[in-house]
């Protein structure tokens, strides 16, 4: 190897990062080296380099949906209504980091994640549902059916014709 031709020397700066390797490389030739040293550089270096440890092979990214949330109107604490937003709420979520359903976990829909909204009852619940601030509730039939046409308590107010049932949970006989 001859000295007097130019030459580049590089020089490996190694950073580590969660088992990724990221190699900056700077470049310098053999006669700038010895303009500044006033020394020839020596014929042979030894450098000593990390390797690359081996990682698991990587798998496809499973793209994470949002997590969505569905807030239940119930009722008081420790009342049936309230007992029965925390059971639904169970039902019909699966939220991210649950166990698979058959597998210990809830067969609810994926992502989603329920919020048991205590409240005084079924107007409140009107109210909430109204405003946007519960996405569905506990109402009594007959409050729905006055809410929803205008009519009874909700005479002189306006109509709430976005509710729909979604199931009846006692049945009254008058």
């Amino acid at each position: 190897m001859n000295v007097h031709k130019p030459l580049l020397w590089f020089f490996l700066l190694i950073f580590c990062f969660a088992g990724q390797m990221t190699v900056h490389v700077a470049a310098q030739s053999t006669a700038a080296v010895k303009k500044k040293n006033n020394t020839p550089p020596a014929k042979t270096r030894k450098h000593t380099v990390a390797k690359k440890t081996p990682t698991a092979k990587k798998t496809p990214q499973k793209k994470i949906k949002p997590v969505q949330l569905l807030r239940i109107g119930s009722g008081a604490i420790g009342g049936n209504y309230f007992v029965l937003g925390e059971l639904v709420g169970g039902v019909v979520s699966h939220p991210l980091g649950s166990l698979a359903c058959g597998k210990g976990g809830t067969c609810g829909i994926e992502n989603l994640q329920t919020q048991n909204i205590t409240s005084a009852g079924s107007l409140e619940n009107l109210n909430k549902l109204q405003k946007g601030t519960i996405q569905t509730g506990f109402v009594q039939s007959d409050l729905a059916y006055w809410a929803y046409t205008g009519s009874g308590l909700f005479e002189n107010k306006e109509k709430q014709g976005n509710l729909r049932a979604i199931a009846s949970l006692y049945r009254y006989d008058w």
